[in-house]
């Protein structure tokens, strides 16, 4: 007889820890955390432009992403874009997504934005057969002050100039540069013989 009762106590134990274990495996699962993968632009990276288009996807469609706290627009297959404005120098621009109930998923980019000035032709150390050259080049911000040996040319809205420049000697050094505001002065120096 004791040893019946001890059988039944036994499987009653049993059952006990099996019901637990089984109560355990019906509950609510833990809902997953949203995954969040910003596409463009580069965690860090140098830009010339006055706007940032920062696009991305998330892993929930149904998730609020935010751009510095503004709240972009998300695509019914996660995907999201989002337009701001640039200033000048570095800029720190944090997405974030969030699904409700759980904390925010946030990725940091180190944006800075720089003047950039390219001297299309002449190349460095050319060599012409005239008397004159013409500079043509190019500026990121059409609002900058651009100058080719000292005087200032006119900019298009395009962000290009251009400047004829007489050749006095046999070897001239050409120097252009462009300044905008309290940004440091950019300037590049062209070298071009004149022949024979």
């Amino acid at each position: 007889m004791k040893r019946n009762a001890s059988v039944l106590v036994v499987l009653g134990i049993v059952v006990m820890v099996t019901g637990s274990l089984l109560l355990v495996g019906c509950g609510s699962p833990t809902p997953q955390r949203v995954r969040l993968e910003v596409t463009s632009p580069a965690s860090r990276v140098d830009v010339t432009g006055p706007e940032l288009t920062v696009t991305g996807i998330v892993s929930d469609a149904s998730a609020v992403v935010k751009v510095n706290d503004a709240q972009a627009q998300v695509g019914s297959d996660g995907s999201f874009s989002h337009t701001l404005p640039l200033p000048y120098g570095p800029t720190r621009v944090t997405v974030s997504a969030e699904l409700p109930g759980q904390t925010a998923v946030t990725r940091t980019l180190n944006i800075t934005r720089k003047l950039a000035l390219n001297v299309i032709s002449p190349a460095d150390k050319s060599v012409v057969s005239e008397n004159r050259v013409t500079v043509d080049g190019t500026v990121s911000d059409p609002t900058a002050r651009v100058f080719v040996t000292g005087s200032e040319v006119s900019v298009a809205e395009d962000g290009s100039f251009s400047a004829a420049v007489p050749l006095h000697y046999i070897e001239t050094v050409i120097k252009v540069s462009a300044a905008l505001d309290s940004l440091e002065p950019l300037s590049t120096l062209v070298t071009v013989t004149r022949g024979q």
